[in-house]
């Protein structure tokens, strides 16, 4: 066993290890083995043990464990790559002659978080991404202790942390250090991560004192190292979209960057590394050998590598850049993501575009109402054209005018069921159920095979969330007739609001294949598009939404959640544009204005940050959300005081999970650890996740990680 110490904070995975490493026989290996593995630009793997395994590098064994399911774009999960891992090892170390067979490989980085329906992200989301620690070992209990004798069976586990600013966590895997070199590192680190905008080169110099510390008394150790940071803001440009559907990534110098990931062997003796040794894992294909030239005035080189394997079709290349980076690509079968992805934003703009001009389907409305007006003016007691234009006129939004005529038509043809319905759908429209209830209760006393009031009754009771009995209804009117768009529409928003997201886009599939009778398609598309938000379908969800808004320019609903779906693509600019057009659509939109502060505070605008959700408050004084999301950003900015009195506020107006997990975050940075450990208890009660569970139990048991930042196993 020899050494590897990692170093987590808010913004850096950093990991340094000595090379030096055993044989199965015991003899101690040359100080020139590669120990890092890069998987997919997200998680750096070390390991302590064994110098080769069943003939084969160490470090080549662990490139082909981890090759399953690598990330094409970013922002999947590792579990299966560290299942496939764990199942390999176990058996292949029982094909290993010797006694110690001790072994364990430890990655960090970053992991994005995951909703209970969520199987992978679509795109990456910087709110959910965590600093992330995994191991897979056959000598480590399930805390992290380092065991005398190897288990038969490999465990694997991980640990997201959610670390506050100006802390850290440290662990360090293999051979003991003394409490001296350990209290040491410890107020290093803290005196580093206390510095705003402090990069992760002090830190990872400290890191490689305090193995070549241990070096000193212990001769497993070596003095050579490995040294692999991936800050979390590499992450915005890896892995990059080309324009010919490849991937790359960048790869920073020879130090330690605040933006790019760096790899580097550093010699005894040597304070800066060189470009080299470390494996990459991309994509379906795997490199070793890497190492980087450079020339005098260290702007350009060129890099070398061996492909050991290259996924079917791909190619590869190396671009180079005047600021002394690179980016290495391997080109996959995925250039249709990136296309869709770049089609539905240009969308975007199309939508606004139609936004600044009169809309003109309005026109071809007001043409069919004017002709409409003349056909009555013939013949002034003919119900259906009354019933007609009612229908136009709710179109356009002119409910009185809708209202009066479906009232003239009920008048003229009372034993008629079409202006009760007509009528009962506009008083749908302003939210007045009990009338609307009255009218379809009317129509279908008159005929019992109305289709259309069936349909409404169960609108009525989807409303009113008796969402067993709006089912009934609308499959009751489906059976009447089975091409009833709105039927379609509405039966897909009750499955939407019980959870069951297939079912619903099944429904919403099927009523956009129909009529648009009574203008829906909006309705529908709208639907559509806040089931897809919910499934963290983001590019769908925006292409629904685009549809929305082409055909009702008008909805600041549209508007609002397109924000919120372009905000979790990262798409910030675009997310602020929607909400300031919801904004100016309805000025007391108070979610719209606290969306806007949202995504003014990621783009460090503070004070308007601050103002949008003073205003969100003021004018909806209940909101807990937009008292929370204004402690979070009192949070960040350290002053704890109002941030807590915004989550107690938060509590008073409605218990929920975001701010009990927010106040448990402060109360961890006040050194608070009991009330920590109750909020966290209490954020569990929320959610049913056993991922989210899994989560919160870790950092109840790392509570005192968070109180002294420090952990050696």
């Amino acid at each position: 066993m020899t050494l590897i110490i990692s170093c987590l904070t808010e913004d850096y995975a950093i990991q340094v290890s000595d090379r030096r490493l055993t044989y199965p026989n015991g003899k101690i290996a040359d100080d020139n083995a590669n120990k890092v593995v890069d998987w997919g630009g997200w998680v750096a793997f070390g390991y302590t043990g064994l110098a080769e395994i069943l003939s084969k590098p160490t470090d080549q064994w662990l490139s082909e464990a981890l090759l399953i399911n690598t990330p094409l774009h970013g922002g999947i999960s590792l579990d299966e790559a560290i299942e496939s891992a764990r199942v390999k090892a176990t058996r292949d170390f029982k094909r290993i002659p010797g006694q110690d067979k001790r072994f364990t490989t430890v990655g960090v980085g970053w992991a994005q978080m995951l909703d209970t329906n969520e199987s992978k992200p679509q795109l990456i989301d910087f709110n959910r991404i965590k600093p992330t620690m995994y191991w897979i070992s056959n000598c480590l209990d399930d805390e992290g202790n380092t065991m005398a004798k190897p288990y038969e069976e490999f465990k694997a586990n991980s640990i997201i942390f959610n670390i506050p600013p100006h802390n850290f966590v440290v662990k360090a895997i293999g051979q003991p250090i003394s409490h001296n070199i350990s209290v040491q590192l410890y107020r290093n680190i803290a005196r580093c991560v206390k510095q705003r905008g402090i990069g992760p080169e002090p830190i990872t110099r400290f890191l490689i004192e305090t193995i070549r510390d241990v070096a000193e008394e212990n001769i497993t150790v070596g003095r050579n190292v490995m040294v692999a940071c991936i800050p979390k803001e590499s992450l915005r440009r890896n892995i990059i979209p080309m324009s010919d559907g490849s991937r790359g990534f960048y790869v920073s110098s020879s130090k330690p960057q605040k933006f790019d990931r760096t790899f580097l062997y550093v010699p005894d003796g040597q304070d800066e590394g060189n470009e080299e040794g470390t494996n990459f894992v991309l994509g379906g294909s795997w490199l070793r050998g890497f190492r980087v030239e450079r020339g005098e005035n260290k702007s350009l080189g060129k890099v070398s590598w061996e492909p050991m394997r290259i996924e079917p079709g791909a190619t590869q290349g190396t671009i180079f850049f005047e600021d002394g980076t690179f980016a290495h690509f391997i080109s996959p079968p995925q250039k249709m993501v990136i296309d869709e992805y770049e089609q539905v934003i240009s969308n975007i703009d199309k939508t606004f575009a139609s936004s600044n001009r009169i809309n003109h389907a309005n026109d071809l409305i007001d043409g069919v109402i004017y002709e409409l007006n003349k056909l009555i003016e013939l013949n002034k007691e003919n119900h259906q054209n009354y019933v007609k234009r009612s229908i136009y006129y709710q179109k356009l939004g002119k409910y009185d005018e809708a209202l009066i005529d479906a009232n003239k038509a009920i008048s003229l043809a009372p034993q008629s069921d079409k202006g009760f319905v007509k009528r009962g759908f506009v008083f749908i429209e302003i939210n007045k159920f009990d009338e609307a209830k009255d009218d379809f209760d009317t129509a279908i006393g008159i005929n019992p095979n109305c289709a259309k009031a069936y349909c409404g009754m169960g609108s009525i009771y989807g409303h009113k969330s008796q969402y067993d009995s709006a089912i009934t209804n609308l499959k009751r009117a489906l059976l009447l007739d089975n091409e009833l768009c709105a039927a379609y529409g509405n039966l897909g928003s009750i499955y939407m609001l019980k959870g069951d997201y297939d079912s619903a886009i099944l429904e919403y599939d099927k009523a956009l294949t129909l009529n648009d009778e009574l203008n829906q398609f909006h309705k529908v598309y709208f639907g559509r598009g806040l089931t897809y938000l919910k499934k963290r379908s983001y590019i769908k969800a925006i292409n629904d939404f685009n549809e929305a808004i082409t055909l009702d320019l008008s909805n600041s609903l549209y508007f609002h959640n397109r924000g919120i779906a372009c905000h979790k693509i990262g798409k910030l600019d675009l997310a602020i544009r929607d909400q300031n057009k919801a904004i100016e659509l309805n000025p007391i939109f108070a979610e719209a204005f606290d969306f806007r502060g949202v995504a003014y505070s990621l783009t460090g605008e503070l004070g308007q940050a601050i103002s949008d959700f003073n205003e969100a408050i003021k004018l909806k004084p209940d909101y807990c959300q937009a008292y929370n999301n204004r402690g979070l950003l009192y949070f960040n900015a350290d002053d704890l005081d109002k941030a807590l009195a915004d989550f107690n506020m938060s509590l008073s107006l409605k218990p929920n999970m975001e701010a009990y997990y927010n106040r448990a975050g402060l109360f961890l940075k006040k050194k608070e650890f009991e009330n920590a450990k109750k909020d966290f208890k209490e954020a569990l009660k929320f959610e049913n996740d056993p991922a989210f569970h899994k989560k919160i139990i870790n950092k109840i048991k790392a509570i005192d990680e968070y109180n002294y930042a420090f952990d050696f196993i």
